[in-house]
């Protein structure tokens, strides 16, 4: 930044011709920034240049306009920071009150939230009796399965005696048969015998 006289003296006229006032902090805003210790005097001698019949002020007189005008500046400063403080402040109670919402939301899903947990423990737990009864009855059902297939083998080793057994009927029936012939073609001869031996 340039804090030359010739410099200031250009930005001053600037300033004016703009329609505004030269002051310390139009000044300080057209150099580009700067502490008021060397706008200040910066601003004197641009006072001095611009309007020499006002330079044979005395010293007192001076020093107090530029103490009233430093004071000003500082007072207009001050209520601009205040200013921004105050818009500041309100955005960021917005922007409090809104995180508080949102924490309370999130605080209501959360309980929503174990709430389902609970509710979901309860539930695997109702499903996992559910599934040792089903277990229980499962094994119960093989034991069950295993003594009936027993009796199946023991039935299928009765049958097949049964059949053997009638098998063996068959054969007796077939003797019993060809015995009841033997003995009736036996008693046809020996009536024939006798017949032809009176």
């Amino acid at each position: 930044m340039d804090y030359s006289l010739q410099n200031a003296i250009i930005l001053a006229k600037e300033i004016l011709a703009n329609g505004k006032q030269l002051t310390a902090q139009s000044l300080r805003e057209a150099i580009g920034g700067g502490p008021y210790s060397i706008i200040i005097p910066l601003l004197h001698d641009v006072s001095d240049y611009l309007y020499p019949d006002k330079a044979n002020l005395n010293i007192n007189e001076r020093y107090s306009n530029n103490f009233n005008l430093l004071l000003n500046e500082i007072i207009t400063h001050l209520d601009e920071q205040t200013g921004e403080f105050n818009k500041k402040f309100d955005l960021y109670s917005n922007i409090e009150e809104e995180l508080i919402q949102e924490i309370n939301s999130l605080e209501i899903e959360i309980n929503n939230l174990h709430k389902t947990i609970d509710n979901s423990k309860n539930d695997y737990e109702d499903l996992n009796k559910k599934y040792n009864e089903l277990v229980d009855e499962c094994y119960k059902l093989q034991n069950e399965n295993k003594e009936l297939n027993n009796k199946i083998d023991k039935f299928y080793v009765k049958i097949g005696m049964l059949e053997y057994l009638k098998t063996e009927n068959d054969t007796l029936n077939e003797k019993l048969d060809k015995a009841r012939n033997d003995i009736f073609e036996l008693t046809v001869a020996n009536e024939i015998y006798k017949r032809k031996n009176k």
